[in-house]
C-alpha cells in the first residue's frame, strides 16, 4: 500500500491509499487509517469524506476519545484537523475544486458552508459508487464517475436561490449534447464538454437531458456504443470483437461484453454467431 496525505499537514503515520481516481477538478480516495496515530492538517479544497468502519478521535486539547461520525462530511478550504485516532477504519475522501464547484452548479457566486448533508444517505450511496467505480478502473470512461461527482455536489451545495437561475433546456440544447455524443462516441466523454454546447451548468444539462430522453448522460451514451458496436457487427466481419469495442468507445473488449449482456442479455459473439 502506498502513504497520501490530504491538504497541508501531516498524518502520522500516514494513511494508506487503496483506490484512486482522478479526473478534471476531482479526486476520489480510498484509504485505510493505521491503528493509532495523529493528525496536524488543514484543507485546501472542498472535501467529502466518509469513514466506513468504527474510528474514535480526539482532538488535541481533549481528555477523552468520541465515536467519529459514520456518515459524510464536508469540509471547506481553511478547515483543520488536530488530534487523535484510535482505530483501523477505512475512509473515502472526494476532494474537489472550487472551480468544479461552480462549473456543476452555476452562477459564480460565494460558496456557503452547508449547515450539513440534508441527503446524507444519498452522497454516501454515490460515494460508494464512485469507490466501485474507480476500483474497476472506471471502464466506461470518466463520464460515468463525473456525474456521481456532479450529483453529489449538487445535493451539497443547491439552494432555492440558485434553482431560480436554471431555466427550462430547449429542444436544440438537447439535440447539440446528442449529437455531441453521436460525433464523439469513440473518444473519452466529460460532461463538463457536452454542457458547453448548451451554455448550462452541468448538473442543469444532466437533469434537462434526463427529462428529454428518460435517461442520465451516462447511460445513454453505454446504449449507443451497444447499438453502434451491434451495428458494426451486422455490417462487417472483417472487425474482431476487440477492435469494434475500440471503434465504439469501449474500454476493452470485456467491458463492451458486459454493456452487452446488460443491456440485450447476450454476448457480442452471439450477435457475430447468429447473425441477429
Amino acid at each position: 500500500m502506498t502513504s497520501v496525505k490530504y491538504g497541508e499537514g501531516i498524518y502520522d503515520p500516514p494513511l494508506d491509499l487503496l483506490t484512486r481516481a482522478e479526473w478534471p477538478g476531482a479526486t476520489f480516495s480510498e484509504v485505510i487509517s493505521p491503528p493509532a496515530g495523529s493528525a496536524d492538517n488543514r484543507v485546501t479544497d472542498i472535501m467529502v469524506t466518509l469513514t466506513i468502519d468504527r474510528l474514535k478521535m480526539r482532538r488535541f486539547g481533549k481528555r477523552t476519545f468520541d465515536n467519529h461520525p459514520q456518515y459524510p462530511l464536508i469540509h471547506m478550504p481553511g478547515d483543520e484537523g488536530r488530534g487523535e485516532w484510535e482505530g483501523v477504519a477505512k475512509s473515502f475522501i472526494l476532494n474537489l475544486s472550487e472551480d468544479l464547484v461552480y462549473e456543476t452548479i452555476q452562477p459564480r457566486g460565494r460558496l456557503v458552508r452547508p449547515a450539513g448533508v440534508c441527503n446524507a444517505t444519498k452522497v454516501q450511496h454515490l460515494l460508494h459508487l464512485i469507490r466501485s467505480d474507480s476500483k474497476a478502473g472506471c471502464p466506461a470512461g470518466a463520464v460515468v464517475s463525473e456525474f456521481f461527482v456532479s450529483e453529489i455536489i449538487s445535493t451539497i451545495f443547491l439552494n432555492e436561490e440558485r434553482k431560480s437561475f436554471e431555466q427550462s433546456a430547449t429542444a436544440r440544447q438537447i439535440k447539440d449534447v446528442r449529437d455531441y455524443i453521436e460525433a464523439n462516441l469513440s473518444q473519452p466523454l466529460r460532461l463538463s464538454e457536452m454542457a458547453s454546447k448548451t451554455g448550462m451548468s452541468t448538473r442543469h444539462m444532466c437533469r434537462a437531458f434526463r427529462a428529454a430522453t428518460t435517461q442520465p448522460p451516462h447511460a445513454y451514451i453505454l446504449q449507443r456504443r451497444v447499438e453502434r458496436a451491434r451495428e458494426i457487427i451486422r455490417s462487417s466481419s472483417s472487425m474482431t470483437l476487440s477492435e469494434i469495442a475500440a471503434e465504439v468507445g469501449f474500454s476493452s473488449q470485456a467491458h463492451m461484453a458486459w454493456a452487452f449482456r446488460k443491456l440485450l442479455a447476450r454476448s457480442p459473439s452471439q450477435f457475430r454467431n447468429r447473425g441477429d
